[in-house]
């Protein structure tokens, strides 16, 4: 039951669940209500409409939290940082990955002064759809279609699984033609101390 709970939330799959409760609210309608009258015609079509609408919704609603990217919005003394976290669906490992990361970051936009740095977070459905990120031409047109400068790549792998020392793919990217080189030295210098003691 539980599991059937969990896959009616919002996921991609859900959308088929939802097709079939639908359906069947459509087919219990036509048997239940029917047609035979102009009054019961009437209702039927509103009902009919309710459902198809609340389906329409819902599969907006779902397709938004997996495909519509956070955007950087640009600001004089903000920069974008992406972070794309994929764990496969554990989100006990998402959000302690998450949480360490903005931290570090943190600290890197006081040293950096002015150019306060701003994280934009991929959610574990976003990252989900999201294919082949170690190949630099898809995490550069990530950082572009979040008008980011700065990404940093995350990926676990099998080794990882259930032990004590998380093991982990990273990796980051710079897109931005005109960075200062001072503000990429500050974030190439600083890249081994985000990662130092995950």
């Amino acid at each position: 039951m539980k599991n059937l709970f969990e896959a009616f939330k919002f996921t991609l799959n859900s959308i088929i669940l939802v097709a079939i409760a639908v359906s069947l609210g459509v087919g219990s309608v036509c048997l239940s209500i029917g047609f035979e009258s102009e009054g019961k015609m009437i209702i039927s079509i509103v009902l009919i409409s309710c459902l198809l609408l609340i389906f329409i919704c819902y599969t907006i609603i779902v397709l938004c939290l997996y495909y519509k990217l956070p955007k950087h919005k640009n600001s004089s003394n903000k920069m974008g940082v992406l972070f794309f976290i994929n764990t496969h669906g554990n989100s006990d490992d998402y959000k302690s990955i998450k949480d360490k990361f903005c931290e570090r970051f943190a600290d890197l936009s006081v040293t950096i002064e002015r150019n306060n740095l701003d994280p934009i977070i991929l959610s574990q459905k976003q990252c989900s759809v999201i294919k082949n990120i170690q190949d630099k031409n898809v995490q550069f047109k990530l950082l572009k279609k979040t008008n980011c400068i700065f990404g940093v790549f995350i990926k676990s792998t099998d080794e990882g699984k259930d032990n004590d020392n998380y093991q982990l793919q990273m990796n980051a990217m710079i897109a931005h033609p005109h960075l200062a080189k001072n503000l990429e030295n500050i974030l190439k210098n600083n890249f081994n101390y985000i990662f130092k003691d995950l």
